[in-house]
């Protein structure tokens, strides 16, 4: 899915693209879905008719823009219904904010259901950032400090904001160059601090909700879950699915409308608008930890109490990695040239056999992620005989193999012996840190040990 969520239209002061014009340029470029994200920048105007109060100049300045906004809200409905067919439009802001302006903003965010909402600095003391006002009689460290403080004081008194805009607007207007990150990296954190804690929802976090889906009211087989953990960005939903969640945070509910691919496998679903209910019950968002003492104990690695010592390390087990990929990328070729001089012959059902290995081994690992199959087909689009399909050949592959290999351990009398066997079992239980035993139960039992050995000597006989 192809999405944009922060586009200016004409009613933006830094903007003369007719909305209409947006919308038609949006589809021709193959976009799903915008949402309209104007600016509203109160405290900008600047001709005061004589004798107004300071009180008198900001109602002013909040009428002059809701009367742009009232218009284009309009305009906006009305493109929603001619265009609905073509492409999914929403409707939000930019908000330009400034401390002394947030009971107008909030008043403004009262009177309209906001899809999206993009807190933003622009301004400050009324002063334009753009237009080198702010910056103007200050020094590069003064207006750097002050910039970032106002947007470290907006996120602690103001949260009706989906995400926060481009926090580095202060270095796009910067005529003296790029001050350094490290002189605000402290305030920086704890301005980043402040959003993550507000537990809203963003690209990348993982949001686990309950949700359930309803087709002209009534709920449909497989729309339904609970506590699900689903990534934003990862698009594995249904498209818009998952950008509608952006904004949300732990305890809201939502509705929210899709509509399903023609091509989608339930054929009761292809085309159809449907609803979901969805109530988010918490947001992770990937922190990086500090490199310090405490995390370098957690990873568990003996003798690592430096930064430096760590990226030693996992070079080396980089380098350790990338030497077995290419070991079994040289195994994987010498089987597949052997397999073009081999002639195989092998029951169908065995190649069944494999493939429900496959899928059963696919189902544990959705299973730990907390996902089941008919969740996985539902907003995959498959079923499960897409699936199969998809293993088909890795099945056939494997089986393929297996014969040829069994067939060169005959030929050849490679044989293991129970002493070979029990000391590799014993080598692999102390390196996994449980008993011969366990790791026996685990893998299937002394004989199934004994097999892959078997096979491992094969492999390298025709390394060889």
């Amino acid at each position: 899915m192809l999405a944009d969520y922060h586009v200016h239209t004409n009613f933006s002061p830094d903007s003369d693209y007719p909305m209409q014009q947006v919308i038609e340029d949006a589809i021709e470029l193959g976009l799903d879905e915008i949402c309209i994200t104007d600016h509203i920048d109160f405290g900008l105007l600047k001709s005061w008719p004589d004798g107004l109060s300071d009180s008198e100049k900001k109602q002013l300045d909040r009428s002059l823009y809701m009367t742009d906004h009232v218009i284009s809200s309009q305009q906006i409905k009305r493109f929603q219904r001619e265009y609905q067919d073509k492409i999914t439009i929403k409707f939000g802001y930019e908000f330009g904010m400034q401390i002394p302006w947030i009971s107008q903003f909030e008043q403004l965010y009262s009177l309209y259901d906001l899809d999206f909402v993009i807190l933003s600095v622009h301004a400050i003391d009324d002063h334009g950032i753009w237009t080198d006002e702010f910056q103007l009689n200050r020094s590069q460290k003064q207006y750097n400090d002050r910039y970032y403080q106002e947007i470290y004081n907006l996120v602690n008194n103001y949260q009706n904001y989906c995400v926060l805009g481009h926090l580095d607007s202060i270095v796009r207007y910067d005529r003296n160059g790029i001050y350094p990150f490290e002189k605000n990296k402290d305030l920086i954190r704890e301005i980043l601090k402040i959003v993550i804690k507000d537990g809203k929802i963003e690209n990348g976090d993982t949001a686990g909700s309950d949700f359930e889906g309803f087709k002209d009211g009534v709920a449909f087989d497989g729309g339904k879950a609970e506590n699900y953990p689903l990534e934003i960005g990862s698009n594995t939903f249904i498209p818009s699915f998952e950008e509608q969640l952006i904004g949300l945070k732990a305890g809201d509910e939502k509705d929210i409308k899709v509509t399903f691919p023609e091509d989608y496998a339930q054929e009761d679903l292809k085309g159809q608008e449907a609803v979901f209910k969805i109530k988010v019950h918490e947001v992770k968002t990937k922190e990086l930890p500090e490199m310090d003492e405490e995390f370098f104990k957690d990873l568990g690695y003996e003798g690592v109490e430096t930064e430096e010592q760590l990226k030693d390390l996992v070079k080396a087990d980089l380098e350790a990695k990338k030497e077995y990929e290419l070991e079994n990328k040289y195994v994987d070729d010498l089987l597949e040239e052997a397999a073009k001089h081999t002639v195989v012959d092998f029951p169908e059902e065995l190649v069944h056999e494999e493939i429900h290995r496959m899928m059963h081994q696919y189902e544990e690992n959705l299973k730990m992620q907390g996902i089941t199959l008919d969740m996985f087909y539902q907003f995959t689009n498959s079923t499960s005989e897409d699936l199969e399909k998809q293993m088909q050949k890795e099945a056939e592959k494997r089986v393929k193999y297996r014969f040829m290999l069994e067939e060169i351990a005959t030929l050849e009398k490679v044989e293991v012996t129970d002493e070979e066997a029990n000391k590799e079992a014993e080598d692999l239980a102390k390196k996994y840190n449980t008993t011969k035993d366990e790791l026996l139960a685990q893998i299937g039992g002394i004989d199934a040990l004994k097999y892959e050995l078997e096979m491992q000597k094969v492999i390298e006989i025709l390394k060889k």
